[in-house]
């Protein structure tokens, strides 16, 4: 594994272009369905960026065992990004962000229960 504060906070970039992208599909005139999960996906984000923020403080505090993202993570995490930087350049759709959105947040939900 490498440094666990800087894959952190990778993930936590990776978790606030999720964001970004979620309300930028909110934009694009989503149908009811979509607006809510989009919604939904962005309240699970936010929970899941204030669990890895704790797990960074807790480095900078000096605690001992706490643990970054697996090799594994660290590889979907950079992957993700790729993806992320490919939509932004791209026309966003409620539906592209619906899809990239959950994938983000699957990684997010593994490194921040690491």
């Amino acid at each position: 594994m490498g440094n666990p504060y800087k894959d952190l906070s990778d993930s936590m970039e990776l978790i606030y272009d999720g964001i970004s992208i979620a309300n930028k599909g909110l934009l694009r005139n989503p149908d009811t369905t979509q607006r809510r999960k989009l919604n939904r996906r962005i309240a699970r984000l936010e929970a899941e960026l204030a669990e890895i923020g704790a797990k960074m403080t807790a480095i900078e505090d000096g605690e001992t065992g706490i643990r970054g993202p697996t090799n594994a993570q660290v590889k979907l995490v950079a992957k993700l990004t790729g993806e992320v930087e490919n939509m932004t350049r791209a026309n966003i759709t409620a539906s592209k962000a619906l899809a990239l959105t959950s994938k983000i947040m699957d990684v997010a939900m593994k490194v921040a229960d690491v």
